[in-house]
């Protein structure tokens, strides 16, 4: 057999054999994405069992609130205790304009 075929011929043994460790890992990092990505979301963090793609929908729905908010600060300072001295709203109205 020529050296470069045989060459050739390992080289793809050796990705054959590699694949699954290699899909593992990822398997294993989308895992640990996933955890944490639970943990981030108020609305599933202490639920037993989230699939995933119930997962997804929240992390989606909580990220779309997070704008809403992001856009409308009046939302935020309404929802704050109204302090004496005036020091939440001057810090929440010199951060969002």
């Amino acid at each position: 057999m020529p050296s470069h075929v045989a060459a050739s011929r390992e080289k793809s043994e050796r990705c054959l054999h590699s694949t699954p460790s290699s899909e593992r890992n990822t398997m294993s990092d989308i895992k640990q994405c996933l955890v944490r990505l639970k943990r981030m979301v108020p609305s599933v963090r202490r639920q037993p069992k989230v699939n995933k793609l119930e997962l997804l929908q929240h992390v989606i729905d909580y990220i779309q609130d997070l704008e809403v908010t992001l856009e409308q600060p009046e939302l935020i300072l309404s929802s704050l205790p109204v302090s004496s001295s005036g020091f939440v709203s001057t810090c929440l109205n010199t951060c969002f304009t």
